[in-house]
């Protein structure tokens, strides 16, 4: 886009007008509180992509827990019942094309720590 356009744009963006919600976005609330928003796509076909935000960042951390958040963070990729250990996990994602970074990771920053995945 030209400048004149990206000027344009700005001139006629009003930061207060509401966003309007894609009518097919499905909302709930699980019984354990976690709330969930999915949004079907059907392009790129046969994709999924999904993110998980705790609301829990280092912020939350008393001074002798610091750092409890990260780790947190570390520690859901090392396994679970059926795949024991990080190797295992990483050999499923690969069985499937997918791999730790590119495809699925985690940050924590002050007030949250988030999970994404990009699935094939």
């Amino acid at each position: 886009m030209s400048e004149n356009g990206d000027q344009r744009v700005l001139e006629e963006f009003d930061p207060c007008e509401k966003l309007v919600e894609d009518p097919n976005l499905v909302r709930g609330r699980l019984e354990n509180g976690l709330t969930y928003a999915i949004l079907p796509n059907a392009r790129p076909a046969n994709r999924v992509e999904a993110h998980l935000v705790v609301k829990c960042g280092s912020l939350d951390e008393e001074d002798h827990e610091q750092g409890i958040a990260h780790l947190v963070e570390h520690v859901v990729f090392c396994g679970t019942k059926k795949l024991v250990d990080s190797e295992k996990v990483k050999s499923a994602m690969a069985s499937i094309g997918m791999s730790f970074g590119a495809d699925v990771n985690a940050s924590t920053d002050f007030r949250e720590t988030k999970y994404t995945f990009h699935g094939p």
